[in-house]
């Protein structure tokens, strides 16, 4: 059964992407391991995406809601 996304999964997702980017801020992590990181999450969003599961939460990051 597929269980649709929350603002909260979100919410959780945005603040592991902050740390991430704080991480490479620091020079605790690499270009290629940020670049790899954000790869997977956009490839992961875009199987939610195209399975209807992110329709009519907001985003944390940009305040808009996914249709």
């Amino acid at each position: 059964m597929k269980h649709r996304v929350t603002e909260q999964n979100l919410e959780a997702v945005h603040e592991g992407m902050c740390v991430l980017v704080q991480q490479w801020a620091s020079g605790l992590i690499t270009d290629k391991e940020i670049a790899d990181a954000f790869a997977v999450i956009s490839s992961k969003f875009a199987t939610l995406d195209n399975h209807g599961l992110l329709a009519g939460v907001i985003d944390p990051n940009t305040g808009l809601r996914f249709i």
